[in-house]
């Protein structure tokens, strides 16, 4: 399509982009790049975003950046492409400082940016900090956990050793717990050799194969 010379609209590229981010194909999305700059889209935002996400999740963090210091204005979509993409390849410290300049900026944090930031955390071991934005989340900002978050929160504190404290997140949980909660707390229990939890006043044994 991009070499063929036919015509694109606006909805097309975003489309691409996705599934070139999915399979990680950095040159390919390189040469999608050129072809929004040539059809005038270099500034629309939903191009834009589709850029951040797949340069970030294809590794070219300096190209992600760019596209998203030139962006005449910034929507939260693009504050949390570019913490995701940050967050993915092991840069924490950036995520809270890009965090912090999006408040600055004046836009607000959403769910999906807090998943973002929550997973830094976890798999940076920053378990305070973790809990930090879990509280500002509800009584700053307002906006009630979702499934993800709750994840987020179990996975933290089971990579940390925290067990218990895993499993009172569970117990303390406005819905029921999903699978990948699931996952989480067992998975840690494992990792920590701690084979039997009772949770919701289920009594669970794990086998230590």
């Amino acid at each position: 399509m991009i070499f063929a010379r036919k015509p694109i609209d606006s909805n097309t590229l975003p489309a691409v982009l996705k599934s070139i981010a999915g399979l990680s194909l950095l040159r390919v999305g390189r040469l999608v790049h050129a072809s929004i700059l040539v059809h005038g889209f270099g500034s629309d935002p939903a191009h834009c975003h589709a850029l951040i996400t797949m340069y970030g999740k294809c590794g070219d963090l300096c190209a992600a950046r760019n596209v998203f210091d030139k962006m005449p204005e910034r929507e939260i979509i693009a504050w949390s492409a570019m913490m995701g993409g940050y967050g993915m390849h092991g840069m924490f410290n950036e995520v809270f400082w890009l965090f912090d300049a999006m408040l600055s900026s004046g836009v607000w944090p959403d769910g999906v940016t807090f998943t973002t930031v929550l997973m830094a955390c976890s798999h940076g071991g920053l378990v305070d900090k973790g809990k930090e934005y879990f509280e500002m989340m509800k009584e700053r900002f307002g906006l009630r956990p979702s499934i993800e978050h709750y994840t987020c929160m179990v996975d933290m504190l089971g990579r940390a050793g925290r067990i218990d404290e895993a499993r009172d997140i569970i117990e303390r949980m406005k819905m029921e717990p999903d699978e990948g909660v699931w996952r989480a707390l067992l998975g840690a229990c494992r990792v920590h050799g701690r084979f039997e939890i009772t949770v919701r006043g289920e009594f669970l044994r794990l086998s230590a194969d």
